[in-house]
């Protein structure tokens, strides 16, 4: 019998996605510096980009396959990656170093700057992030956004 709950109870845990604390409140500071630096409107949360987000995060966690977006259109999507643990604003910092190959002339793409387009595009008034670790230890994190942005042939911001 104490075998059979042992074994069991080894069962769920194999099976249990890691994830640790997301500081929302931190993951939005973060963004709404680069902003404030342009003048557009702040962001706010949203519980239902968050839980897409974790969603979204969880199945790349569990997958382990590397960085691919969800396909899905109703939100806009930053994603990372990383062998070892980061923090809410290290991911943030690393997709706004993107601005040095950024212009607000009307978007042509672009793959060096899509994170950092996302981030201050003004029309986007919601977020959620959410993150999971995958079975070695890696962290997949993502930031979806409402409504989406980064639309080719469209400014950032006005």
């Amino acid at each position: 019998m104490w075998k059979l709950l042992i074994l069991s109870m080894l069962m769920i845990s194999a099976f249990t996605m890691q994830t640790k604390y997301i500081d929302q409140n931190k993951v939005i500071e973060q963004h709404n510096i680069y902003r404030k630096e342009l003048g557009i409107p702040l962001l706010q949360f949203s519980q239902e980009c968050a839980d897409f987000a974790q969603k979204w995060a969880e199945k790349l966690a569990k997958n382990d396959k590397g960085l691919i977006h969800s396909k899905q259109e109703k939100f806009g999507e930053n994603i990372f990656w990383k062998s070892k643990a980061s923090n809410e604003t290290e991911i943030i910092d690393a997709w706004a170093e993107e601005k040095k190959y950024f212009s607000n002339r009307k978007r042509k793409y672009n793959s060096k700057n899509g994170h950092y387009t996302q981030m201050i595009w003004e029309n986007t008034k919601l977020i959620g992030t959410g993150m999971a670790i995958s079975k070695d230890g890696s962290e997949y994190w993502v930031c979806t956004y409402y409504p989406p942005g980064n639309w080719i042939g469209e400014k950032a911001y006005k």
